[in-house]
């Protein structure tokens, strides 16, 4: 009976997703407005990010040496989240809290005010990811890390999602955190474009909304097999804590 009722969620979730996908795409105009920016690297790595009014607002890309990256202008109306998609904020913002959380609690172990915390391919399942599937709205999660960013596995209501991306941050001016996604599936179907660019923003907004934990992360990286995350405490946080 349970598994009969997790198939009929699963098939109802991709019923909604596909319904907003036909509805979404005759109303997205105004993705791209204005010339276009392209970048080209020679030496290091260089993001890449929107930004308006001065502030920071999405990650457009990642261009690594010898490459090249072309991106356009950013309207407005692409930086939204489409109502047919508002439903998985909730799902979104738990998960991202109890990450922030898990984090949190691991610069509590030390006095300092700067503190770096690394996981590999293998110790991320352990804390890490127990700390997401708490929640009991994702399961099966794996996490694997490459020079140039990572892949994503996991179930929900039954259904798989995989994804490949990039996360950044602005570096520490603002405590915010950029996804970038190369692409998607929802169980064996790719989403478009514009779908991705939607889940980023709800990625976005959703770290946004997971709550103050007095700790800002400064800067992630990503090695093959690797992930590194620094973070910053925050004024009157408790320093207190274990060597």
């Amino acid at each position: 009976m349970k598994n009969l009722i997790l198939i009929t969620l699963g098939f109802l979730l991709l019923f909604f997703l596909a319904v907003g996908v036909i509805l979404y795409m005759p109303f997205q105009g105004g993705v791209e407005k204005g010339p276009k920016a392209h970048f080209r690297v020679e030496e290091g790595v260089v993001e890449v990010f929107g930004a308006s009014e001065g502030k920071i607002h999405s990650l457009l890309g990642t261009v690594t040496p010898g490459k090249a990256l072309t991106v356009p202008t950013v309207s407005a109306s692409s930086l939204k989240v489409p109502f047919w998609l508002s439903w998985l904020e909730p799902v979104v913002v738990d998960i991202a809290g109890r990450a922030r959380y898990f984090m949190y609690k691991e610069g509590k172990k030390t006095k300092k005010r700067e503190f770096t915390v690394g996981y590999t391919n293998q110790t991320i399942r352990k804390g890490f990811i127990q700390e997401l599937e708490t929640s009991r709205l994702v399961k099966s999660i794996q996490l694997d890390f490459y020079s140039d960013g990572f892949l994503f596995y996991a179930k929900a209501f039954g259904i798989s999602l995989t994804c490949r991306g990039i996360l950044s941050t602005t570096n520490g001016t603002e405590d915010k955190l950029f996804l970038r996604l190369q692409w998607l599936k929802v169980g064996p179907f790719s989403m478009p474009p514009h779908i991705l660019r939607a889940m980023e923003n709800l990625f976005s907004n959703a770290y946004t909304q997971s709550g103050n934990f007095s700790i800002r992360l400064v800067r992630i990286s990503f090695g093959d097999g690797s992930m590194i995350m620094s973070f910053q405490k925050m004024a009157g946080a408790d320093l207190e804590g274990i060597n």
